[in-house]
């Protein structure tokens, strides 16, 4: 039967195993090139088995922990460096617990490797099996040699690499190490599954004309002729590959560049915002307190002067009133005017207070509002939303412009003189 959760779990192993970014970061820091090719090899092995459903059912759970882990360690460059020991040994673990089995007998193996000697070109024809490794995806030929053996040849390979029937047959039945750790396990893989003669370009009919008649010997210069073409076509498939990773890496780039400067617009506005705000909270702050101190300072002065004006009144006009009507004169005027006095300077340093009290309140409010208006800014450049010059301009003006201090303008206060002279008029 068939594990579904399991089948998932290898999938997603198989998906990070196909990033070349995941692979080259796993040569970087854990630099076992030979235990990479065999994990993933072993992961193609592991889902055949779970899609024929030939995984023993005991063993499935614990297979979908160690699976689990080993990808949990696989999402980030971060984690595959704090985690590069355990991948190690979760693999290994993996390794023992369910090791691999090879489900065909050496005899079989033997017969499939001649068969496949048989259909392979040598190399001085253009190879008719051209396979790709699977830790750097690196493209190379298979071949035959005139005793028998594979051949691979590979662009970054200064020489041919060969390897014979018994050596191969040692690697897979006998965990004999490969020679070629790249090539090797593939070609061994690829026998044991049968499916490396589907990589294989078919030319049975060709073989069976090419030298018998001149019809022949056209065809077998059709068939050289077409394998040139089959290999530029795949060089050319290389290149567009390479053409389009180049982009789709320019557009990532284009887009990292974008998202880099609204980044960069946005901070910048955010610290200049920032700082206004800081500035108009502490105005705020300052002309709250100056409000207030000048508020209670004109109810304190109130209260001051109307308890002195009862004194004075109670005090030494009464004394005046008691005296007899003869003994008045400037005595009376010298009262009156002191009263008259005190009145006027009470009300003039009162109406002072209470104006520069006002002022400040007004000052407290326009402040309040400048503040509301950068925290409204600030919120716009956080949901990301595009704010044109125009707006901004008008935001910017709106946040400096010319601050009234709300003093009223009115009549000038009640003097001294003023009295005198409407005194006098009388």
């Amino acid at each position: 039967m068939q594990y579904p959760k399991l089948i998932e779990s290898l999938n997603n192993v198989k998906v990070k195993l196909s990033n070349h970014l995941i692979i080259n970061l796993l040569l970087k820091h854990v630099g076992d090139i030979e235990l990479i090719n065999k994990y993933i090899s072993y992961i193609d092995y592991l889902l055949n088995k779970a899609k024929a459903g030939k995984i023993e059912q005991d063993k499935v759970n614990d297979l979908d922990l160690l699976l689990s882990r080993i990808l949990s360690y696989l999402q980030s460059e971060n984690t595959i460096i704090k985690a590069k020991i355990y991948i190690v040994d979760e693999i290994n673990k993996l390794f023992n617990f369910y090791p691999v089995t090879i489900d065909i007998s050496r005899d079989e193996f033997s017969l499939r490797y001649d068969k496949l000697i048989n259909l392979l070109n040598l190399p001085a024809q253009e190879s008719n099996l051209i396979l790709e490794t699977k830790v750097k995806n690196k493209v190379f030929k298979v071949f035959k040699n005139r005793n028998e053996s594979l051949v691979f040849i590979s662009g970054e390979e200064k020489t041919d690499m060969s390897v014979s029937k018994d050596s191969l047959m040692q690697v897979a039945f006998e965990d004999k190490e490969p020679t070629y750790k790249s090539y090797e396990p593939l070609i061994i893989e690829k026998l044991i599954d049968n499916t490396i003669f589907n990589e294989i370009k078919d030319n049975s009919f060709i073989d069976n004309l090419k030298n018998s008649t001149t019809e022949g010997q056209r065809l077998k210069k059709l068939e050289e002729n077409g394998d040139i073409l089959f290999s530029q076509i795949k060089q050319l498939e290389l290149k567009l590959d390479k053409v389009n990773n180049i982009d789709e890496i320019y557009e990532k780039a284009k887009v990292a560049e974008e998202n880099f400067k609204n980044t960069e617009e946005s901070i910048l506005s955010k610290i200049e915002t920032n700082t206004s705000k800081s500035f108009w909270e502490n105005q705020v702050k300052f002309f709250d307190e100056k409000y207030k101190w000048y508020l209670w300072t004109t109810i304190i002065t109130t209260v001051i002067f109307v308890i002195l004006l009862a004194i004075y009144k109670y005090a030494y006009l009464s004394s005046i009133i008691n005296t007899k009507s003869s003994d008045l004169g400037i005595k009376e005027i010298i009262a009156y005017g002191f009263i008259i006095l005190l009145i006027s300077l009470a009300i003039w340093i009162i109406r002072i207070f209470m104006k520069i009290a006002l002022s400040s309140y007004h000052l407290s409010i326009d402040a309040k509002e400048r503040v509301t208006m950068i925290n409204t800014y600030i919120a716009l450049m956080q949901e990301g939303n595009a704010i044109n010059e125009n707006d901004k301009r008008i935001m910017i003006e709106s946040i400096f412009r010319q601050t009234n201090n709300g003093i009223i303008k009115d009549e000038n206060s009640v003097t001294v003189t003023d009295v005198i002279s409407s005194l006098k008029s009388k």
